[in-house]
């Protein structure tokens, strides 16, 4: 009997430890953890291991994989981190620490060169934003202890790639465009790709033009060996132009009609592109190529860093990169068809021969006085 009653107490006796253990703290309980974070590992498990000297990393287990085409693989279960921390540390000090695993972890398995696809290593993508560890390092280390970033661009940069919630900007629109060389209505061409940033209504010196191509500067169209660069004398990159001075250029002298949608867009990436329009240049690309490194994969590249990471790629599909094709994707990812507007060309209506020369000429008679800039305002969804 005494040895029932004893086995019974010890029962209780641990049953009641059991009952008063603590739960597994989880990074959540000391981070602040943006969507992208919680995609790569869940809310991982935290355990602390004495380090007692040892030279072991801090480690992260149960990361799910990644690849830029298609995103995060999505699964329920979560990660563990462990850190070699005395179990005695501050909560602050597991926060830093944690903060620090989980950000070099990121990195290394989604932003760094060698996680990139071919189509993101050959446009030169890791050079975009940011492309160093230890600077993403540590804005991740302040973000994730719910600090601010240093500048107001990272900030913008944290929420847009992190998937974390935006604000709709009411007073701009991206413009969404494809050019094309006029054959007076017989024919539509592949054209050309790219997009704009503009305040509704018009700003005349400040709205901005993200062009990508590979810049020709004689009056004559290149040649077929030119225009397959297999000299490799052509050089794709990223530029920002007035968008007057280029829409006056393309349709008063080099015979090219504009074909505009305009998309809505959101502070957070009206930021990001003013910080573009900010560099000397845009970004470099190394050598233009004809099917898969051309404006169309340049500029989709461009809007695909305005999304949070994890969103598939649109690279990489059919034989090659077509800029109406392009257009015509990001448009399909809108329920409504977005407000529409074409500006005409009026190349040979002012007596000029048509030039393929890619110089930009400064809208006349002003840039607010401009066909470009007063058609625009008649769109009444864009004003």
């Amino acid at each position: 009997m005494e040895l029932r009653r004893l086995v019974w107490t010890l029962s209780l006796a641990l049953s009641a430890g059991n009952l008063c253990a603590e739960p597994a703290r989880r990074a959540s309980d000391f981070l602040s953890l943006p969507p992208a974070f919680r995609a790569l590992a869940g809310d991982p498990v935290i355990q602390i291991e004495r380090s007692q000297g040892s030279k072991k990393k801090s480690r992260l287990t149960g990361v799910r994989p990644f690849s830029p085409r298609s995103g995060f693989q999505h699964r329920d279960d979560n990660g563990r981190l462990l850190l070699r921390l005395d179990p005695a540390e501050s909560d602050e000090k597991i926060a830093g620490n944690a903060a620090n695993a989980l950000a070099k972890e990121f990195h290394r398995k989604v932003l760094s060169r060698d996680s990139l696809n071919w189509h993101e290593r050959r446009l030169r993508l890791d050079t975009l934003f940011l492309c160093e560890e230890d600077r993403f390092v540590e804005l991740a280390e302040r973000k994730l202890k719910g600090r601010a970033a240093p500048e107001p661009w990272l900030d913008a940069w944290w929420k847009v790639r992190m998937g974390l919630p935006q604000t709709p900007d009411r007073s701009h629109d991206l413009i969404l465009i494809n050019l094309h060389y006029d054959h007076f209505g017989e024919k539509t061409t592949n054209g050309h790709f790219c997009f704009a940033l503009r305040r509704r209504g018009g700003d005349a010196e400040n709205d901005l033009l993200f062009d990508f191509r590979a810049p020709w500067h004689l009056d004559r169209p290149p040649r077929p060996t030119e225009g397959l660069n297999i000299h490799n004398r052509l050089l794709l990159s990223a530029t920002v132009e007035n968008l007057y001075d280029w829409l006056y250029t393309q349709t008063e002298y080099r015979h090219s009609y504009v074909e505009c949608w305009f998309l809505p867009v959101t502070k957070e990436q009206v930021t990001l592109l003013k910080h573009i329009a900010d560099r000397p240049v845009a970004h470099e690309a190394g050598q233009f190529r004809v099917f898969r490194k051309n404006c169309a994969s340049l500029g989709l590249a461009f809007l695909h860093r305005l999304q949070p990471i994890g969103t598939p790629l649109p690279l990489g599909r059919g034989v090659a990169d077509r800029p109406t094709v392009a257009a015509q994707r990001i448009l399909d990812d809108f329920e409504e068809n977005p407000p529409y507007f074409r500006l005409e060309n009026v190349t040979h209506e002012r007596g000029r021969e048509p030039t393929a020369k890619s110089t930009i000429h400064r809208a006349q008679p002003s840039r607010a006085g401009s066909r470009a800039f007063r058609m625009l305002r008649t769109v009444p969804e864009a004003n």
